[in-house]
C-alpha cells in the first residue's frame, strides 16, 4: 500500500510511505503480538499509533526539507485522529464479513 501511495501522491522523501507503512506495521504488530488482545479496542490501539506515528514522520521530514511549524502538524495530526470515531463503522462489517468467508 505504501508503494502504491508513493507512486500516486508526493511525499517529503522519495518512498516515504513506503517507509513509513513498514515502520508502522513493525511497530504495530510488535505490540498487538506482545501487549494487546485482538479484538475493537485493539483496533482502535493499533489505528491511533499509526495516525501518530506517521504523522510524526511525516512532521520531522516535512520540517526538515520544507521548514513546516511544529504547531501546524500537530494540529493536522490532531484533526486526523478524530477519524478514530468512524471505526466502529469500518471494523463491525469487516469482523461481520470475516466471520462468514472464514473457513477453519
Amino acid at each position: 500500500f505504501g508503494l502504491l501511495t508513493d507512486l500516486t501522491t508526493t511525499g517529503p522523501i522519495p518512498c516515504f510511505y513506503t517507509l513509513a507503512f513498514f515502520v508502522v506495521a513493525v511497530g504495530t504488530m510488535l505490540i498487538v503480538k506482545h501487549l494487546i488482545v485482538p479484538g475493537f479496542f485493539c483496533a482502535i490501539i493499533t489505528s491511533i499509533l499509526s495516525i501518530i506515528l506517521c504523522d510524526l514522520l511525516q512532521i520531522v521530514f516535512l520540517s526538515y526539507t520544507a521548514g513546516i511549524s511544529l504547531l501546524s502538524g500537530l494540529l493536522l495530526m490532531a484533526k486526523e485522529l478524530i477519524s478514530v470515531v468512524c471505526m466502529p463503522l469500518i471494523y463491525f462489517p469487516f469482523r461481520w464479513l470475516h466471520s462468514r468467508v472464514q473457513t477453519d
